[in-house]
């Protein structure tokens, strides 16, 4: 599983309204030395796929087909593994009692935030729930 972060912005020769409006309230604000505002959008999600290759090239995809529009936006992409994640589908952890069973990613989250590690990450021992 990777977590996909894109930072979209106007492109530099594209003129930022949004940006230029909140840098003058910045500066009314005694904010003086606030420059080049830009304003923009950040998306994130969940991500199954096989490497991170694969998963930064479908992000990439649907970046080109419809999260950005490339006459007048400029994206970056950031592909994390995140550590102790599965798919959902090869999640080992059996606490079906756990309310993100089969979520291995929230499992891990969900548990690890309690002091004791999901099974996932344990060698074979159960999770005290």
């Amino acid at each position: 599983m990777y977590k996909a972060q894109i930072y979209i912005t106007q492109r530099e020769q594209i003129r930022d309204t949004a940006g230029n409006a909140v840098e003058s309230a910045l500066h009314k604000l005694d904010f003086t030395g606030v420059q080049n505002v830009r304003i923009g959008k950040y998306i994130t999600f969940d991500l199954d796929a096989e490497t991170e290759a694969a998963a930064k090239s479908q992000v990439e995809a649907m970046c080109k087909k419809l999260l950005a529009n490339s006459t007048i936006e400029e994206y970056r992409i950031d592909i994390n593994n995140e550590v102790g994640c599965m798919s959902a589908t090869h999640c080992p952890c059996p606490s079906t009692s756990c309310v993100n069973y089969k979520s291995c990613c929230a499992c891990v989250a969900r548990h690890s935030a309690r002091g004791n590690l999901p099974f996932c990450l344990r060698n074979q021992e159960e999770i005290s729930t």
